[in-house]
């Protein structure tokens, strides 16, 4: 991919046009030749407007660029440019689990992208406030559990979004069953310590001594 980085003052005369990254020289145009430098040789271009032509950009490029025009030794202008490369978004990709918490938790997820803007739909609905950047590629979203229907996970950056397949979840009932689950394991923990306890009761009982009876003289 080509990029190219514009010049904002028109260039009427020059002796030498010089860009620059940061403190390294990039390319450098003057009346009788043209230079690129170290990693951008055979790379970048300036073409007789000032224009800087990038080819084959690389990520390292992004960065501060400087442009100075000089004419017999004398700046004429200088102009600074910060270049930014966004990759194309692609499609993003959503699973959900049923926390012990009582949420649900969404995890939306892409491959390629970045500078990321994160968006959720539910139900035809976008929830306001659940808008998230993030340069890791994922976000989360946590619901409450009686929510239910259709989410959506929209993806996008300065150059292009995508969204997700809509994805059908409900996690009512699932809290529910676990605790009576829990209820009835306690139920039968606490019959099985009376039961236990009776049965110990009874082992510990003396027998009762009968009664002499008494020897006729």
């Amino acid at each position: 991919m080509s990029v190219f980085l514009h010049v904002q003052t028109e260039v009427l005369q020059f002796s030498v046009i010089q860009w620059n990254k940061q403190n390294t020289p990039v390319a450098r145009l003057d009346k009788n030749s043209a230079t690129s430098f170290r990693d951008y040789r055979n790379r970048a271009e300036i073409l007789t407007n000032g224009t800087l032509l990038l080819k084959r950009t690389q990520e390292t490029d992004q960065g501060m660029y400087s442009l100075v025009i000089s004419d017999r030794n004398e700046t004429i202008a200088t102009e600074f440019t910060e270049l930014f490369l966004f990759d194309v978004v692609s499609q993003p990709l959503v699973n959900y689990s049923c926390r012990h918490n009582k949420n649900v938790q969404f995890h939306c997820s892409v491959q390629n992208g970045d500078y990321l803007m994160f968006q959720w739909s539910l139900n035809g609905n976008t929830l306001d406030g659940k808008n998230a950047s993030s340069r890791n590629k994922t976000a989360i979203l946590a619901l409450n559990e009686m929510v239910s229907g259709s989410l959506i996970c929209i993806v996008g950056n300065n150059i292009s979004k995508s969204q997700s397949e809509p994805l059908s979840f409900t996690c009512a009932g699932v809290f529910g069953g676990i605790i009576w689950f829990m209820i009835g394991g306690i139920g039968t923990t606490v019959l099985l310590i009376v039961i236990a306890v009776s049965v110990l009761h009874c082992c510990l009982q003396k027998p009762q001594s009968q009664p002499d009876v008494g020897k006729s003289e």
